[in-house]
């Protein structure tokens, strides 16, 4: 049965429940702070929920492009993943990537010129994405190349969402940070969620850890969460600094654990404490929004 076999497919390879908990905070984490930086107020309109399920489907968007051009390469070194082994099939998810682009384009359609504007290049953007911009078989020479290209995505919906809070008149240097930050956040997150243990490597399977060696990559990890909290530091005007610095703890710890470990569950905490460290950084921009802190 379809809906059974869809359920399932969700179930593995994008949890609907956790998904909604990590785009509410990044959403409107995103959406308050734009608008605290532009001494507004958040809001809770028709439009945010318009934007925060188009964020939502935006990245089943690009779990669904990995599918697609992952197929190959699954097929061959991971049978075990829903696709390959039947579970859905390979039509079934571009008939789900039509209907999700057609919905989303609808749902943009209503709330002015430059919001669709915004949209409209954003998802531009994440079909090249998709089509690996033609030169798919160049990317993949080179991985950070290739992930730096795919990472400006989360760039494209920071920015969908901050012209939702403050449309287009004014931005500032803060704002501009929130952008790069983004970026800095996804790379964190895709750094981790691919760096393993060397007895855990799969052949035909690509990860940081098989190209930069693991060490470089824990490294990496940590620089980029730095980062992050010294733009934390800088567009909050050195405020809340304790909670900014323990923030930095998450992925840290992740780091010391994945390296005392050297296993399949360290890499799992690692890839955990990216993803904490994200979702606590959007509850905490979310916080600073609703004015707690």
């Amino acid at each position: 049965m379809y809906i059974k076999r869809l359920y399932q497919y969700q179930k593995e390879r994008f949890p609907l429940l956790q998904y909604i908990l990590l785009i509410f905070f990044f959403y409107y984490g995103f959406y308050g702070i734009s608008r605290f930086f532009a001494g507004m107020k958040i809001s809770f309109t028709t439009e945010t929920v318009i934007g925060a399920v188009t964020v939502l489907l935006t990245f089943f968007q690009l779990r669904l492009f990995d599918e697609i051009k992952d197929n190959e390469i699954d097929s061959k070194y991971m049978p075990e993943r829903a696709v390959p082994r039947g579970l859905i099939t390979l039509n079934e998810i571009k008939r789900m990537l039509v209907a999700t682009t057609i919905i989303m384009f609808v749902m943009n359609l209503f709330f002015g010129f430059n919001n669709f504007i915004c949209f409209t290049f954003m998802e531009m953007y994440i079909f090249l994405m998709g089509k690996e911009f033609f030169i798919g078989e160049r990317l993949k020479r080179n991985r950070l190349i290739y992930a730096s290209l795919h990472m400006v995505a989360m760039s494209w919906i920071a920015l969908y969402i901050i012209q939702q809070a403050i449309g287009t008149n004014q931005f500032g240097y803060k704002h501009i940070s929130l952008i790069i930050l983004s970026y800095i956040i996804g790379f964190v997150m895709e750094i981790a969620r691919k760096t393993e243990a060397p007895q855990n490597e799969r052949e035909g399977v690509d990860t940081y850890s098989k190209l930069l060696g693991y060490k470089t990559a824990t490294i990496l990890v940590s620089v980029l969460s730095i980062m992050v909290t010294l733009i934390m530091l800088y567009i909050f005007d050195f405020r809340n600094v304790l909670i900014i610095l323990s923030l930095l703890a998450i992925p840290l710890i992740g780091v010391i654990v994945f390296l005392t470990k050297l296993d399949k569950k360290g890499s799992k905490i690692l890839e955990s404490s990216a993803s904490l460290y994200t979702l606590s950084i959007v509850i905490f921009f979310f916080i600073k929004a609703v004015r707690l802190l």
